[in-house]
C-alpha cells in the first residue's frame, strides 16, 4: 500500500539500459588527428528512449494522481540521476 500523497511512495523507477548506449565513437577520442564528433550517439539514444518513457508515464501519472506535477517532478529527477548522470560518469571515467 501507498500513500498517494507521498510523491516519493509512487513515483515509478526508470528502467533504461546505461551499457547499451555507449557508442564506439569514445574510442576514436585519443587520436588527435580524428575529426570532432558532433554528437555521441549513445547519448542522443538514451534521451530519445527517456523522451518515450516519460511521455508514457506522464500520461499515466496524469490520469491517476491527484497532484501529476509533482510526481512527474520526482520521476525525471530519478530519471536524471539513475540514468543521464550514469552515463555521463560511465563515459567520462571508461572512455
Amino acid at each position: 500500500m501507498f500513500d498517494s500523497d507521498d510523491p516519493m511512495s509512487v513515483v515509478p523507477r526508470p528502467c533504461l539500459s546505461i551499457r547499451s548506449h555507449c557508442s564506439p565513437r569514445w574510442t576514436s577520442l585519443p587520436d588527435a588527428d580524428a575529426p570532432a564528433p558532433k554528437t555521441e550517439t549513445g547519448l542522443s539514444d538514451l534521451f530519445a528512449e527517456i523522451r518515450t518513457t516519460v511521455g508514457q508515464e506522464a500520461q499515466i501519472v496524469q490520469a491517476v494522481f491527484p497532484n501529476p506535477a509533482l510526481v512527474l517532478q520526482v520521476f525525471l529527477q530519478r530519471v536524471f540521476l539513475q540514468s543521464v548522470a550514469e552515463l555521463c560518469i560511465t563515459l567520462l571515467l571508461f572512455h
